[in-house]
């Protein structure tokens, strides 16, 4: 009955105003076509020339008219908020931004908020907000999976979680991500090589800084290819610049030389006098290590000419650029001007409208405050379920500090239990065991070698479970010595190969976190082993200042996240993370295998 009540005002409602309704503008779809026809010209060319790509768009900005066309208009925000962000003006990219994002949070289109944070994300970290950065990205993942996008649009979020990773010296988890963002790539027939070039270079920039460059040179020489491929003088300028270094370094003179010969070809082609002067500023450095006197001192010359000339450049843009602030200033007041005289035209018109809109005002306001009325009542409503939801979020979370509370002790139990049992198979069934080989081996009783045998595997079988479920192993001699202990009882079980990669300085860790790092790896192991029909189980640990990571990967049937029930194995190691401060990440997908890294920071060592 309501809702047929609600249906009849609403029909009502339209009815009167339909007249007002047809003296609305219609969208100028000539001159929106003309915005859009710029807008595609610009991403044409922006990856060649973004001064002409800045110049297109704001000749689109010009010819905006009322009403708004909010798709179009929309994607012109944000597209000249890139360029604003790549020419270092961040304040005027937020503004636009912002702009841009209320037009996309009216449109509630998934993907398009997706991109909206991404922007977001790319621009607080490169004003090094790398927290704000990192929550913004993750939220522009959230609605990308959201709106069921192709995965190359995965790629640069992943990008951009590497690179705040990598600024803040977490080269690990930085790397995890360039995989995860290069992955996707590959996933995706349609992913496009400016994408490949981008990861490619961050991944050679990280393997650089970290001075394995054989695998630096593999990435860069992968990034070069696709700039000379598609002829991008600047990435192939800069990409260059980091190969003649890393040769410079490594003395190989021949491998520097060929990469200076090919930035000389690609020089002509530069736009920007600074990647110039960075280029030669390597160049000078390959002539100094080896002695060039005369290729140097023309190095030297040419490098203070072309200092000279770019400040000289810079001096003439800022007046040009006050000239243009000037003319714009000048046009926006004739177009106020006009805009003026249009105003006046349309009170004309509204006035000739007055007595139409008066029969209309005495019935709106009578719907309004029946409207009104109604909605204070649905308001009181709302209040009293809002309070009873309040309560029963309080006593949710009280009855989920309980269950942790629980969970906790049920962990410790179960640690008191493992001791215990360990114990008794040590002590009284290993001990009984070792009784009766020895009673089995006297002359006078004739045990065949087999029979023997078995005995000896028993005691062993004692001893590997004994160990297994006790930590004596872990307080006597540490972590490493535990694991190393574990990975020999599994390989001794047959058909799976342990590989171990552990760091000394894991030693350093306190005697709590060693037990929940060796319990969370039992469980590990464990599931693998019930659920996975893995061949191969690979773990790794790494120790960068105050942050320690544990890598573990197997190669089993792997499984989807999103459809497995959390269980007490899961339920054990999310309370063991919780229980040192720590945090977990899962890469798993059916038919790859399974990635879980865990990773304690700011540790006291």
């Amino acid at each position: 009955m309501k809702s047929r009540i609600n249906s009849i005002l609403i029909l009502l409602w339209v009815v009167l105003l339909l007249p007002l309704n047809s003296y609305s503008k219609a969208i100028d779809s000539s001159a929106w076509n003309r915005v859009r026809s710029l807008i595609e010209e610009a991403d044409s060319v922006y990856q060649k020339d973004i001064s002409e790509a800045e110049i297109l768009l704001d000749s689109a900005f010009g010819l905006v008219v009322e009403p708004l066309d909010s798709l179009l208009y929309n994607k012109l925000l944000s597209d000249m908020g890139y360029i604003q962000q790549v020419k270092g003006n961040y304040e005027d990219a937020i503004k636009l931004f912002r702009k841009s994002f209320n037009f996309t949070e009216a449109m509630g289109n998934k993907a398009k908020m997706s991109s909206a944070y991404l922007n977001f994300g790319n621009l607080y970290y490169l004003i090094n907000d790398f927290e704000r950065s990192k929550e913004n990205t993750w939220l522009s993942i959230k609605y990308l999976n959201e709106s069921n996008s192709s995965p190359r649009f995965y790629s640069n979020r992943y990008n951009v979680l590497a690179l705040n990773h990598f600024d803040n010296d977490e080269l690990d988890s930085a790397l995890f991500y360039y995989t995860i963002g290069l992955t996707k790539l590959k996933q995706d027939s349609l992913s496009t090589a400016y994408s490949y070039r981008a990861i490619y270079d961050n991944i050679g920039q990280l393997f650089e800084i970290q001075t394995k460059y054989k695998e630096a040179i593999g990435f860069y020489r992968k990034s070069l290819e696709i700039s000379l491929n598609n002829e991008l003088s600047e990435p192939i300028i800069w990409t260059s610049q980091k190969l003649i270094r890393i040769f410079l370094s490594e003395d190989n003179r021949d491998s520097a030389s060929k990469y200076i010969q090919l930035s000389k070809i690609w020089r002509p082609k530069l736009a920007n006098k600074e990647t110039e002067l960075d280029l030669l500023k390597v160049e000078i450095e390959f002539y100094a290590k080896y002695l060039n006197e005369d290729s140097l001192k023309l190095k030297l010359d040419l490098y203070t000419t072309l200092s000279q000339e770019l400040i000289e450049a810079k001096t003439l843009s800022n007046i040009q650029e006050m000239e243009v602030k000037y003319q714009l200033e000048r046009n926006a007041n004739e177009l106020a001007l006009a805009q003026q005289k249009t105003a006046t035209l349309e009170q004309v018109n509204t006035n000739q409208r007055i007595i139409l809109y008066l029969f209309f005002i005495g019935t709106s306001f009578l719907l309004i405050l029946i409207l009104l009325i109604r909605r204070y009542y649905l308001q009181k409503r709302k209040v009293s379920l809002l309070e009873l939801e309040v309560k029963d979020k309080k006593l949710n979370e009280l009855m989920s500090n309980q269950e942790a509370d629980i969970l906790a002790a049920m962990i410790q139990g179960q640690e008191t239990e493992r001791n215990r049992v360990a114990r008794d198979l040590h002590d009284r069934l290993g001990g009984t065991l070792a009784a009766l080989k020895l009673s089995l081996r006297r002359p006078e009783n004739k045990i065949a070698a087999e029979d023997l045998q078995i005995v000896d595997q028993a005691v062993q079988e004692v001893r590997d479970i004994s160990h297994n479920l006790s930590t004596g192993v872990l307080e006597k001699y540490g972590l490493n010595d535990a694991i190393e202990q574990l990975r020999k009882t599994v390989e001794r079980s047959g058909g799976v190969k342990f590989n171990v990669y552990l760091h000394s300085s894991i030693a350093k860790l306190g005697q709590n976190i060693t037990l929940e790092l060796y319990r969370i790896v039992q469980e590990l192991v464990s599931n693998t082993l019930k659920h996975a029909n893995a061949s191969e189980i690979s773990i790794q640990t790494n120790m960068n200042k105050d942050v320690f990571n544990l890598i573990y990967e197997d190669n089993g049937k792997g499984f989807d996240p999103k459809f497995v029930k959390s269980g007490i194995r899961l339920e054990n190691i999310k309370s063991r993370i919780n229980k040192i401060d720590g945090a977990i990440h899962w890469d798993a997908a059916k038919g790859r295998g399974t990635i879980v890294v865990v990773e304690l920071s700011n540790l006291q060592v």
